[in-house]
């Protein structure tokens, strides 16, 4: 993939994995799911068809369209009613940090979808202000 950026990131349902969350057309629409132990291994980082297959990736629930440079991450749990498993969160910045160091995104180009009570948002529980801490400059 060629600077693949930004980096949005959402919550995707409170369990489940990669294929419980494809459409039966579409199949999944992030290019990375990690999980929290229900539905799939704690922190176990999915990878969908479209990042395989360098697809764009899928609207998110309530948004309109997604720039085909994004690389979407979906993270199991409803953070508007708790916070992500410390694995989910050490696993996150693992991957982020990985994507970032290889494609060259800037920490101002990782995007946490942050609409509340909205389908595609991460939640009012996810630690904006310490994964935020554990980005590449």
């Amino acid at each position: 993939m060629h600077e693949r950026y930004p980096t949005p990131l959402r919550a995707v349902s409170t369990c489940g994995g990669a294929l419980k969350f494809g459409q039966p057309t579409n199949g999944l629409g992030d290019h990375f799911v990690i999980g929290n132990g229900d539905g799939c291994e704690d922190g176990e980082i999915q990878i969908g068809q479209r990042w395989n297959q360098q697809q764009t990736a899928l609207p998110p629930a309530g948004t309109n369209k997604v720039a085909p440079s994004w690389v979407s991450i979906g993270l199991v749990g409803d953070f508007d009613k708790t916070v992500p498993t410390p694995t989910q969160l050490r696993r996150l910045a693992q991957l982020v940090g990985a994507l970032q160091g290889e494609l060259h995104v800037p920490a101002a180009n990782v995007i946490v979808i942050d609409s509340p009570k909205a389908p595609a948002g991460i939640g009012r529980y996810f630690p904006q202000g310490a994964f935020r801490g554990q980005l590449l400059p």
